[in-house]
């Protein structure tokens, strides 16, 4: 829920917040003490690059496991067989009769494999 609210949470409070100071003018205040917009936007812009980062690891490093887990469970919550998660880091071959094949490593010289 955090990896799918937290880009609409950060953008309704900017504007909230936004909102309401000019609201109560203190953007005006701010203006005239001599802060420069640019300067006012730079914590905003900031927290939100940081929200992004955040989110940019979180989707790379825990997230597919997580759905994985989830998909598993609800496999077996609906009596579904389990789902199987290949690794994309051996090499895949087409046989015949429509048989596919995986396999780590091939010496073509010795003509073997070790699967």
């Amino acid at each position: 829920m955090f990896y799918q609210l937290a880009p609409l949470a950060a953008l309704v409070s900017v504007l909230v917040t936004l909102g309401v100071m000019a609201k109560n003018n203190e953007l005006v205040a701010l203006k005239a003490a001599g802060v420069s917009l640019y300067r006012l936007s730079l914590p905003l812009l900031l927290a939100g690059s940081l929200l992004a980062v955040c989110l940019i690891a979180l989707d790379d490093t825990y997230l597919p496991y997580v759905n994985q887990r989830q998909d598993a469970l609800r496999n077996e919550i609906k009596g579904r067989p389990a789902q199987t998660y290949y690794q994309l880091n051996g090499q895949w071959i087409f046989g015949e009769n429509g048989k596919v094949y995986n396999y780590e490593f091939f010496d073509p010289d010795r003509q073997s494999s070790a699967a």
